[in-house]
């Protein structure tokens, strides 16, 4: 069975030829041509990945992105804003709403094919896994409390990087990010959050500094308490 894609834009001319290249590589194609529409089509028939334009009426590709990410039966769609747009704020809106890739207008055909394959992929895998975990908690062979939640419990991130400062850099960040989202839920106290307040000033000042014991430091005690995330020098093939 194809892939299902949905292509969404305000223009139809964009629709059209986004509709002809996807369907010449045998996917199966609809369209919107608004968010309205889209958001529609998604809770009567859901794809297997959103091709979104980013500048439309009424409802822009954000707002559309934001409402797909916010409902529990849409949010494991990969979305890809197609966007003229390549300003640095333009794209970490894009991210902050939970769109997945971007593509820049005019698209290139090589970079569409490859990533609505690769998401897709990516997708249907996904789907696989989360059958699998639904049938065996149904069996009553999975014990999803047991396991932090299967395939929706804590996550784990693999940063592969040969750069020890990088690395740490960036597993430093991803645990701080993880913590500060934690400890600022609603039922945490405010010891907790001056906490975490405390953590990022002392890790701006490390990175400041650059000391890496402080960093190393640091790194190991937020990854404990946030996400799980391990960093190794390069993958052994």
């Amino acid at each position: 069975m194809p892939a299902q894609v949905l292509v969404v834009d305000d223009i139809l001319p964009n629709v059209k030829v986004l509709e002809a290249k996807l369907a010449a590589e045998y996917f199966d194609v609809s369209t919107a041509m608004s968010g309205a529409e889209a958001l529609a089509k998604m809770r009567e028939s859901p794809p297997d990945i959103v091709l979104l334009d980013v500048m439309m009426p009424e409802m822009d590709g954000f707002e559309v992105c934001r409402r797909i990410k916010a409902d529990p039966r849409l949010a494991i769609i990969p979305v890809v804003m197609v966007t003229a747009l390549s300003e640095t704020s333009e794209l970490v809106r894009g991210l902050e709403a939970g769109a997945d890739d971007f593509l820049t207008k005019p698209v290139n055909d090589t970079a569409l094919f490859a990533l609505v394959r690769s998401l897709v992929r990516m997708k249907l895998t996904l789907d696989e896994l989360r059958l699998r975990e639904e049938t065996s908690t149904r069996l009553g062979v999975l014990d999803t409390a047991a396991d932090g939640g299967g395939v929706s419990g804590r996550p784990r991130i693999l940063v592969v990087e040969d750069d020890p400062a990088q690395a740490t850099a960036i597993v430093t960040a991803l645990a701080i990010l993880r913590i500060g989202t934690r400890l600022f839920d609603s039922t945490t106290g405010v010891v907790a959050a001056l906490a975490w307040l405390g953590c990022l000033l002392v890790g701006i000042e490390a990175h400041a500094a650059t000391p890496d014991a402080i960093l190393t430091a640091l790194c190991t005690w937020a990854t404990v308490l946030a996400a799980e995330v391990i960093a190794v020098p390069r993958i052994a093939t």
